[in-house]
């Protein structure tokens, strides 16, 4: 069985571990296709019952894979935060305050690349999806008609003053 998701960790030490029969691999991974990443925890045959410490050097959302596998019999398997001051565990994802948050999936903001400048026109690329929108004064928003394409390309000069682009999501 594969157990994917992104973990919410803030800055500091931590300490997960697992209980299982038969075996797992735990890892912290770019991407969840990637299967060679050196794993953060691993146990192979019979039951485990095992924590294992890191650090996190920078608080975050971060990709986390856990493989766990049965040969046979029992077939169990739980995967939780410890506490380096007394030796309670709870469960990943508990809704206690101050725990480790799991999420399958995330929404991530839409983000501009940068502007390119060519023949009088500035071109826009973003990422993400959202709606394009303008604006003269930073306070007062308005979406692009015509819904515009990606990238988006305004000619310089057209208009008075200033213009300022962002995508809202």
């Amino acid at each position: 069985m594969e157990i994917t998701t992104y973990l919410d960790l803030a800055a500091g030490k931590y300490r997960f571990g697992a209980t299982c029969d038969d075996g797992y691999k735990l890892q912290a991974v770019t991407d969840f296709s990637a299967r060679d990443t050196a794993p953060l925890a691993f146990h192979n045959g019979g039951p485990a019952d095992e924590s294992y410490d890191f650090i996190v050097s920078e608080s975050g959302l971060y990709r986390f894979r856990m493989v766990w596998y049965e040969r046979g019999g029992g077939a169990h398997v739980e995967w939780w935060q410890g506490n380096f001051a007394n030796a309670d565990r709870v469960l990943l994802n508990s809704d206690s305050a101050g725990l480790v948050k799991a999420y399958t999936t995330i929404t991530v903001p839409p983000q501009f690349d940068p502007p390119t400048l060519s023949s009088g026109q500035v071109t826009i690329r973003w990422t993400g999806t959202g709606v394009l929108q303008e604006s003269i004064n930073l306070s007062a928003w308005t979406d692009v008609p015509g819904q515009p394409p990606n990238p988006y390309n305004v000619n310089v000069g057209t208009g008075p003053g200033a213009k300022f682009y962002r995508v809202r999501p």
